[in-house]
C-alpha cells in the first residue's frame, strides 16, 4: 500500500520557481501567497493540499499541488497575483475542490495512475482561448434586467455565459421564436415580479457586440446592445433574478442547452459529470475545443453554491482555459478536478461515475444546426429497476405546469442509433418544483443473447420528436432463454449504509470565528454511495416540512463498498456557550452530533499596534509592500478575529483575515506581503468588527506607506526591475519589455534587443520610432495597439501584455536543408502565419501528401510510438503551436519572411503540444531546461544535448527516459520521403515491394501508397510506412 506522499512548502516553491523560469518570470518569494491547512491521517503535522505561489510584480501566480500523486500544476494565470479576498466565489470553489480531492487521496491511501496509453496517434495539441470578451454580471451587461425595489438585478453568471459563447459565434441575428413571460415569486425583500415576453424575429444588435468589455464610457448604443442581449438571454433560461447582496441572480444547468435550440437556433447537449468516465468527461472537454466549439461549464458545490462559466481553450499540457465571467478577473489555465475515487480506489479499475458529481457541460454548441436529440428542460431520472421492470419519476424548476409523454426507448450495445421505442407511452403533467408520481414501465420483445442500453424518453405532448439523455442510461442483458436482466450504470445513495467514525472539531472554537471538524465516514453496505455530507450549526422545525439543520458547509462524496474517508468540513457558531454540532447528509438525514463548547469574543480596550517595513522604507519602488505588524493587548485579554487591510480614501483596497487570542500584556507579531500594489498613498491598518457601530473599527493605531510610479522591466530571465524614470534612461540586451505606462516620458532611447516591447501611453513619444512600441490606452477597454511589430530570430521576445499588432514579421535563415530523412529544424511563432514570403514573393507549404508544387514542409506534432514521436503535415501556421519546418536546398541560407496583419498576441511564454510521455514545447525566448530533447545538428532526431534552447524554437520534455526520440512522418517513416521530388513526384515509376519482397504496385508519386492497405513497403530500397 503506498501512502500519503506530501509536497513540502519549500518543495513546491522550488516546483513554481521552476514553472516561472521556463514562463520567463521571476518567482516572487519561496512563502506561498495561500496555503490551506491540511492533515495527514498517518501524521499531526499539518501540510497543504495545494500552494500558491506569486509571480514577482503582478505577473500571475501559480497553483502548485501538495500531493505528488496528484500532477504538480494545477492551474495558473497569467498577469495579477492571487489575493483570497478578491478572487471569484467560482475560483474559490474549484480550489476547495482541489482540497477536497487530497483529503480523499489521504483517506484511502491512494496513488494515481502515471501513464497514459502508448497511441502512435496521440496528441493534444495547444488550443488558444476561444472566446475574445471578458464581459461581466454588473453595469452596463444589467441595464436591461428588472429592477426592483432594491434597485438593479444582476444577469446572473449563467447569462454572462451564454452571451460571451454567442459573442463568439455572433449569432442569431434575431430570437428565432417567442420566449414566453414568466414570474419570479422572491421570498421577503428579495426580487419578485414578472419578466416579459420577447416576440419572436426581436433583433440582436450584432453590430455593436463588438468589444471586449463593456464600460460606463462605451457608447450608448453599444450600451443597449449587450444589456439587452443579457436579457434576452436571461428569459429564454427563466432566470430567477435577485439583487447582488442576496447572491445574485440564477438559472439551471438543465435550461441551457433548451434555451440554445429553442430560441438562438443553436445545437447542444447537457452533459452530467457524475455519469461519465473522468477521462470520457476530459476527453469530451478537449474534443469541443479542439473543434473550436467553446463550452458552457457549470460547477456547483454541496454546499449549494453554483457557478457557470466558460472553458475555451486548452495549454497543450493537461490545463483548461477558463473564463469566469468575472471581467477577465484570474482567468487562466485549471486542471478540471478529475480525481475519481471510481477509478483508482480500493479495488477500482474502469468503472463509471466520479467524484465532481455536480459539475455539467453544454457541449456540442454550434450555430444555425438542430440535432436530432434535442435537449428538454425536463429532469429524468432512474427510481427503481428490477428485471424487465423500470420505474422512473420526472421533475421541472420552470414556472407552469409542463405537459409531457414518457416511455423507455432500448438500441442494442455499441450502437448510436436513436432508442427504438419499446414500451407503453405514459402521460404526465408535472407541476412547477414536484416530481411526477414514481411510473413503473415493462421492457418488452428483446432478442435472446443481445446486450442493450435503456433510456428515459421525453417529448412534448403533441410533437413526435423524443429526446433522451445520452450519458443516463440501464444496462441490459437478454439471456438465451430471453430472461430480461437489468442493472444501473451509475451510482445512487443511501444514508442508511453510511458510519460515522468520527466527528471531532480540532480548531479553537471561538464565536463569529473561522473553525474546523474532522470527519471520518465509511461505507458499510456492499453497494456505492454517492451523495453530499455536511455540518450544521442550528436545527428548526418548519411547518409541512419537518425537522430540518442549517448546514454550514457540506461536500460531495463517492465511497466504494467498504471505503472510508476522512475529510475537513468548515463551520462557525453565532453563539458562546456549549452548543451542538450535526452531520447530516444532503437530503437532510441526521448521522451524528456532538457538543462544543463555543469562546465568548473578548476585546481589550486598548491594543497597541507597531508596523515595519522592509528596509524601513516607506516610499517603496516596486509594487510589494512587505513587513510585520506587533500586536500587544495592553490592559485586557484579547480574543478576537481581525483584519490586516491596506486602505485607501476610505476604502479597503487589499486585507486579508487573521486572528488574535492574547492575555494582558500579551504580544503576537503577524508578517504581512501584499502584492501587485498600484501606485500611491496608502494607509495600512489592523480592522476588527464594532458591534456599537455594526461596522469595522481600527484595533490600535494606523500606520502609512506610498507607491512610487516607476518604469517596469521585463528581462529575458523572467526577472521584473523596477526603476524611478530618468532621462538617460537604457536597456540592456535582456530587457524584453517595458511598461513606461504609470509615467509620462516624452522620449525614450530603445535599448540592445531589437525584440524588446515597449509599452506607451504616449503616442507622441520620440525616439521609439524604429522600435516594437505598443500604445496602451489605459481609459479604453481594447486591448493596446502596435502599428508594426518587427522579430528578430536572434534575439529573445516575451509578451506580458497582451496586445493586437497591424503589421508583424518575423524573419529566419534556415542553415538546413531537408534531403534523404534529414534536415528538419524547429519553429514556433506567438502570432498566426498568415503569409510567407521570400523578397515579397509569396511561398506556400504542402498542407496534404496529395498536394504538389508547393515549396517546403511543415509539420505538426501528433503524438508518439515508444521512443518515435510522430508528425503529420500542418494545415495551418497557428500562434503559440510547435512545428518542424524543412526547406529544399534552394532555400537554405535565404532570409524567408513570416508575415501577418491584425493580429493579436497572447500572454503566453510557452506554447505546446502534449503527448503521451513527452510533450511538444516552442520557446520565443533563450532559455535553459533541464533535460530537455533538442533536434539534432542533422535534423533527423531529438536528442539530450544540453539545457540551451535557442528563441523560437522547440524542443521536447517528459516523463519519459529515452536517450533519443526518433523522428517520425505519419504515412511513411522519415528514410521514406529522401527521394521524393519537391513536388512529390519521382523520376521515374516505381516499384513498391511488400516485406517479402513481392511486387505489390508501381507508383509514380509518394502519395498514390495511400490507396495500399496499411503496412510497411519498400521503395527504392528504403522502408515507408502506410498508416
Amino acid at each position: 500500500m503506498v501512502y500519503a506522499a506530501p509536497v513540502k512548502q519549500s518543495t513546491a516553491a522550488q516546483t513554481a520557481k521552476s514553472f516561472f523560469a521556463a514562463k520567463g518570470k521571476v518567482l516572487k518569494t519561496t512563502n506561498a501567497a495561500y496555503a490551506p491547512q491540511r492533515r495527514l491521517k498517518s501524521a499531526t503535522k499539518e501540510v497543504a493540499p495545494y500552494y500558491v505561489f506569486n509571480a514577482g510584480n503582478n505577473n500571475g501566480f501559480v497553483i502548485v499541488s501538495g500531493d505528488d500523486r496528484i500532477q504538480p500544476i494545477l492551474g495558473y494565470v497569467d498577469s495579477g497575483s492571487f489575493d483570497l479576498n478578491k478572487i471569484p466565489d467560482n475560483m474559490r470553489d474549484f480550489l476547495k475542490t482541489y482540497s477536497e480531492q487530497v483529503a480523499e487521496l489521504d483517506a484511502e491511501n491512494k496513488t494515481i495512475g502515471g501513464t497514459s496509453s502508448q497511441n502512435a496517434i496521440q496528441s493534444r495539441r495547444a488550443v488558444e482561448p476561444l472566446v475574445k470578451c471578458n464581459w461581466n454580471q454588473d453595469a452596463p451587461y444589467y441595464n436591461a434586467c428588472p429592477k426592483g425595489t432594491k434597485g438593479q438585478t444582476v444577469t446572473g453568471c449563467v447569462a454572462t455565459a451564454m452571451a460571451q459563447v454567442m459573442y463568439y459565434y455572433q449569432w442569431p441575428n434575431n430570437i428565432t421564436k417567442e420566449i414566453p413571460a414568466y414570474k419570479i415569486k422572491g421570498e421577503t425583500g428579495h426580487y419578485s415580479g414578472t419578466v416579459a415576453k420577447v416576440d419572436a424575429g426581436t433583433a440582436i444588435d450584432w453590430a455593436n457586440l463588438k468589444l471586449e468589455k463593456y464600460t460606463s464610457g462605451s457608447t450608448t448604443a453599444q450600451k443597449e446592445a449587450i444589456s439587452k442581449l443579457m436579457a434576452y438571454i436571461g428569459s429564454s433560461v427563466q432566470m430567477v433574478y435577485d439583487y447582488a447582496e442576496y447572491g445574485g441572480s440564477g438559472a439551471m444547468p438543465s435550461d441551457i442547452a433548451p434555451a440554445l435550440n429553442d430560441y438562438f437556433n443553436y445545437s447542444a447537449s447537457f452533459l452530467d459529470r457524475s455519469k461519465v468516465t473522468a477521462q470520457e468527461f476530459e476527453d469530451a472537454m478537449y474534443n469541443e475545443v479542439a473543434h473550436n466549439r467553446p463550452v458552457i461549464f457549470n460547477g456547483s458545490q454541496a454546499d449549494g453554491g453554483g457557478h457557470c462559466f466558460v472553458l475555451d481553450g486548452y495549454n497543450g499540457n493537461g490545463l483548461f482555459h477558463i473564463n469566469w465571467g468575472w471581467g477577465g478577473i484570474a482567468n487562466g489555465y485549471f486542471a478540471i478536478p478529475i480525481l475519481n475515487p471510481d477509478e483508482s480506489g480500493i479495488g477500482a479499475g474502469s468503472g463509471s461515475g466520479g467524484y465532481a458529481v455536480y459539475q455539467s457541460a453544454i457541449i456540442g454548441i454550434n450555430k444555425g444546426v438542430q440535432a436530432e436529440n434535442r435537449s428538454t428542460r425536463i429532469v429524468s431520472e432512474f427510481v427503481r429497476i428490477n428485471g424487465a421492470a423500470i420505474t422512473t419519476r420526472l421533475f421541472h424548476y420552470s414556472d407552469k405546469t409542463q405537459d409531457v409523454d414518457c416511455a423507455i426507448g432500448v438500441r442494442e450495445e455499441n450502437t448510436t442509433n436513436t432508442p427504438a421505442l419499446n414500451t407503453e407511452i405514459e402521460k404526465f403533467s408535472i407541476t412547477p418544483g414536484y416530481y411526477s408520481r414514481p411510473t413503473q414501465f415493462i421492457l418488452k420483445n428483446l432478442t435472446p443473447n443481445k446486450k442493450y442500453k435503456a433510456y428515459i424518453l421525453l417529448r412534448q405532448q403533441g410533437t413526435t420528436a423524443w429526446s433522451w439523455d445520452e450519458s443516463n442510461f440501464v444496462d441490459v442483458s437478454v439471456d438465451a432463454q430471453g430472461i430480461i436482466k437489468t442493472a444501473y450504470n451509475k451510482v445512487y445513495n443511501d444514508s442508511k449504509s453510511l458510519e460515522v467514525v468520527r466527528l471531532e472539531p480540532f480548531i479553537e472554537n471561538i464565536v463569529n470565528g473561522f473553525a474546523k471538524a474532522q470527519v471520518t465516514i465509511k461505507n458499510k453496505s456492499q453497494k456505492e454511495y454517492n451523495g453530499t455530507i455536511g455540518v450544521a450549526t442550528a436545527k428548526s422545525y418548519i411547518p409541512g416540512y419537518g425537522l430540518t439543520y442549517k448546514i454550514y458547509k457540506a461536500r460531495p462524496i463517492l465511497l466504494q463498498a467498504g471505503e472510508e474517508l476522512s475529510f475537513d468540513l468548515d463551520y462557525a457558531f453565532t453563539q458562546a456557550g456549549p452548543q451542538k454540532l450535526y452531520l447530516v447528509t444532503g437530503n437532510n438525514k441526521l448521522l451524528k452530533q456532538q457538543e462544543v463548547n463555543v469562546d465568548a469574543e473578548v476585546e481589550s480596550s486598548t491594543v497597541e499596534t507597531k508596523f515595519s517595513f522592509k528596509d524601513d522604507v516607506r516610499a517603496i519602488v516596486g509594487d510589494n509592500v512587505v513587513g510585520s505588524v506587533k500586536i500587544t493587548a495592553k490592559d485586557a485579554p484579547i480574543t478576537s478575529g481581525l483584519l490586516l487591510a491596506l486602505v485607501k480614501g476610505g476604502y479597503i483596497y487589499k486585507s486579508f483575515p487573521t486572528s488574535v487570542k492574547l492575555e494582558t500584556d500579551g504580544v503576537k507579531e503577524i508578517p504581512f506581503n501584499f502584492q501587485d500594489v498600484a501606485p500611491g498613498a496608502y494607509n495600512i491598518a489592523l480592522l476588527r468588527y464594532d458591534a456599537t457601530n455594526k461596522g469595522l473599527g481600527f484595533c490600535g493605531k494606523a500606520d502609512y506607506i506610498s507607491v512610487r510610479s516607476t518604469v517596469v522591466s521585463y528581462k529575458k530571465d523572467g526577472k521584473k526591475e523596477f526603476a524611478l524614470y530618468t532621462n538617460n534612461m537604457t536597456f540592456d540586451a535582456d530587457v524584453v519589455a517595458v511598461d513606461l505606462t504609470k509615467v509620462s516620458p516624452t522620449s525614450i532611447k530603445p535599448g540592445a534587443n531589437p525584440n524588446t516591447l515597449y509599452y506607451v501611453g504616449n503616442k507622441n513619444i520620440t525616439g521609439l520610432e524604429n522600435a516594437n512600441k505598443v500604445l496602451v490606452n489605459r481609459y479604453s477597454p481594447s486591448l493596446p495597439v502596435a502599428e508594426k511589430i518587427v522579430l528578430d530570430d536572434n534575439y529573445s521576445f516575451a509578451c506580458p501584455i497582451a496586445f493586437v499588432a497591424k503589421d508583424v514579421k518575423y524573419s529566419r535563415q534556415f542553415t538546413n536543408s531537408y534531403a534523404k530523412g534529414k534536415g528538419w529544424e524547429t519553429i514556433a511563432l506567438p502570432f498566426n502565419v498568415q503569409k510567407v514570403s521570400i523578397n515579397g514573393e509569396a511561398i506556400d507549404w504542402y498542407k496534404t501528401k496529395d498536394e504538389t508544387g508547393k515549396n517546403f514542409w511543415l509539420l505538426s506534432y501528433d503524438g508518439q510510438e515508444n521512443d518515435d514521436v510522430c508528425f503529420r503535415y500542418a494545415p495551418e501556421f497557428l500562434a503559440n503551436t510547435p512545428y518542424i519546418m524543412g526547406v529544399p536546398e534552394k532555400m537554405k541560407n535565404v532570409n524567408i519572411d513570416f508575415t501577418a496583419t491584425n493580429v493579436q498576441f497572447e500572454v503566453r511564454d510557452l506554447s505546446a503540444t502534449q503527448g503521451a510521455n513527452y510533450t511538444y514545447f516552442g520557446s520565443y525566448r533563450e532559455r535553459t531546461v533541464q533535460d530537455a530533447y533538442t533536434i539534432n545538428a542533422t535534423g533527423n532526431k531529438f536528442e539530450k544535448l544540453g539545457t540551451a534552447v535557442k528563441p523560437f524554437r522547440g524542443y521536447f520534455a517528459g516523463k519519459g527516459t529515452a536517450a533519443t526520440l526518433n523522428l517520425k512522418a505519419i504515412g511513411y517513416d522519415v528514410t521514406g520521403i529522401d527521394n521524393i521530388a519537391e513536388d512529390g513526384t519521382f523520376a521515374a515509376p516505381q516499384a513498391v515491394f511488400d516485406l517479402q519482397g513481392r511486387k505489390v504496385a508501381t507508383i509514380k508519386n509518394a502519395s498514390e501508397l495511400n490507396n495500399l492497405p496499411k503496412g510497411i513497403y519498400v521503395v527504392k530500397g528504403k522502408k515507408m510506412v502506410v498508416k
